[in-house]
């Protein structure tokens, strides 16, 4: 339970709750400068005053600067605590070098090395730099290149030229950028291995060209808003009039709710602005929003590219084969960087990080110790 916060107390309501919940696990969603780390000192501290040891907990940090930081932090803290009578923190202070109060990649690195037989690695595995790593992909992405056009793979030789023009060169960068995207994920080969299944699912593709209807339900709701604004801002009659010319004109894009309804847009035009007007200004107002709905037409013109959802489908379909070409060339660089890197006992971060979620994830009695 969490204790009455007292009246004089420096904390607001939203940090006293994170420093004192507990049983549960919490998020604290805050910007720089409003005092994350100090309530996280303060959660620390609270924590060890309950009497729990300090080699149970692990704080984890994103820079080496931080995790110093934060140690001097609890170093003051615990002083001070002691010095008020909470002998007991003596332990934590004494402990508190040894602490894995630490970096991500550090804790992770320390993990992988502590459990490597887990893993089947070297304990001795080392980080390599970055441009070794860039290095090596992009040779390995040219030598499988080469495997590719030598077993004459049809959908890889389309894919090719449509991707290129004199050579194979930009196709063989975009492959390379979102193949360090992709590593980034938590499990690369069961997002490859299921990406196709997943993203050419018919259901899931007519959910999101509903999704891409909202583009156009935008541009609708604006033009609409325009209209609203203009009926209710112009008191000349011959321009009022022509605020509901335009309205009805638009009334085919206001009614419309599926892609094929914003077709209308193609051939639809707006009506001219009658030239007996007086005011000047309110003349003026009706052109700058006229103007403004026109962009927003034209937002849509841009937007209609098939002629319904179903030829979208279609056409959304018709590209499985190269993304199938893409996948199977993703599957055999990354087979072989994992070789090169487990030969020569080297590897990145992201690696590392993934290695200790495994360990974590697989090993039961790592999780509870």
């Amino acid at each position: 339970m969490i204790p009455i916060k007292p009246k004089e107390a420096m904390w607001s309501d939203e940090q006293w709750q994170a420093i004192y919940e507990s049983g549960k696990n919490i998020l604290v969603n805050a910007g720089a400068g409003s005092g994350k780390t100090a309530v996280l000192t303060e959660r620390i501290i609270r924590i060890l005053k309950e009497g729990i040891s300090f080699d149970r907990l692990i704080v984890l940090t994103f820079t080496k600067a931080a995790a110093s930081e934060m140690k001097e932090r609890l170093r003051i803290k615990l002083t001070r605590e002691i010095k008020q009578g909470n002998l007991h923190l003596q332990a934590a202070l004494d402990f508190l070098d040894q602490a894995a109060v630490q970096t991500f990649d550090s804790f992770a690195l320390e993990l992988v090395r502590r459990y490597h037989y887990l893993l089947g690695i070297d304990r001795s595995l080392r980080i390599g730099d970055g441009v070794i790593f860039a290095i090596k992909r992009k040779q390995i992405i040219d030598e499988v290149f080469t495997e590719f056009y030598e077993a004459e793979n049809e959908n890889f030789q389309n894919l090719v030229s449509l991707f290129s023009i004199k050579n194979d060169h930009t196709l063989q960068n975009y492959i390379n950028n979102i193949l360090k995207k992709i590593a980034l994920l938590p499990d690369v080969d069961a997002y490859l291995h299921d990406y196709n299944d997943h993203f050419y699912n018919e259901d899931f593709i007519r959910k999101q060209i509903k999704k891409f209807e909202s583009l156009f339900a935008l541009e609708r709701e604006r033009i609409r808003e325009r209209l609203f604004r203009l009926k209710n801002r112009v008191d000349d009659e011959a321009l009022l009039l022509h605020v509901l010319e335009c309205e009805e004109a638009l009334s085919p894009i206001l009614a419309a709710r599926h892609y094929s309804d914003y077709r209308e847009v193609e051939g639809l035009k707006l009506p001219t602005i009658p030239r007996a007007v007086d005011d000047e200004k309110q003349k003026a107002l009706v052109s700058y929003q006229k103007q403004e709905i026109k962009k927003s037409l034209d937002k849509i013109r841009d937007y209609l590219e098939y002629r319904d959802e179903d030829e979208m489908l279609a056409m959304i379909l018709e590209t499985k084969p190269y993304t199938e070409s893409i996948i199977a060339l993703f599957k055999r660089i990354n087979a072989k960087i994992r070789v090169f890197k487990r030969e020569n006992n080297l590897y990145e971060f992201e690696d590392v990080a993934k290695m200790a979620i495994r360990l974590v994830s697989d090993n039961q009695e790592l999780r509870e110790n």
